[in-house]
């Protein structure tokens, strides 16, 4: 099998998965009440990219942690 065949087959595999996962989320009611003043926060958050959100999931805890740290 040729790579580029194996990278399409992946994708492929990747996608229906991608599928599978949002269709159990959004079809549960219960999870989707939330805070309706969190809904343009969530809109930022996704439009995000994949790496960017990773970081500041990381970053964000580290910063606070600092500025909670004493300075002499």
């Amino acid at each position: 099998m040729k790579l580029t065949a194996m990278r399409s087959h992946w994708n492929k595999l990747r996608a229906g998965w991608r599928e599978k996962l949002n269709a159990k989320w959004t079809n549960r009611p219960h999870l989707n009440h939330g805070l309706p003043g969190l809904e343009p926060l969530k809109q930022l958050w996704r439009r995000l990219p994949v790496l960017h959100r990773r970081l500041l999931i990381v970053l964000i805890p580290i910063v606070l942690v600092l500025a909670m740290l004493p300075s002499p």
